[in-house]
């Protein structure tokens, strides 16, 4: 979805509790078309929340990577999704399923 500047928009805050965060971010996100603003731009990424989220999401990262290049190494297929909408309901399913 594209958003232009002769769009009308609509301004609104959000409070939520941290148990129903996720699901509801998850679902705001699907829709593609809203945008965060920091209501602290001044606080520290260290000071934040879910700056302890953010760094374990960073170390998943290497994680994967190398994984990716081990698997790379012994010629096994690495089979990226080339679309996140196709991703999301197999996320979806999965973290439906985990429990």
């Amino acid at each position: 979805m594209n958003l232009f500047r002769s769009e009308e928009m609509s301004y609104f805050q959000l409070s939520m509790s941290r148990e129903t965060s996720w699901e509801t971010l998850n679902e705001l996100g699907d829709l593609s078309c809203l945008q965060f603003i920091d209501q602290d731009p001044h606080t520290a990424a260290f000071a934040r929340p879910f700056a302890e989220h953010i760094r374990r999401i960073d170390d998943l990262e290497v994680k994967i990577n190398m994984i990716a290049s081990e698997m790379k190494r012994f010629g096994k297929p690495v089979l990226p999704y080339d679309d996140v909408a196709e991703f999301l309901p197999e996320l979806k399913g999965f973290l439906n399923n985990k429990n």
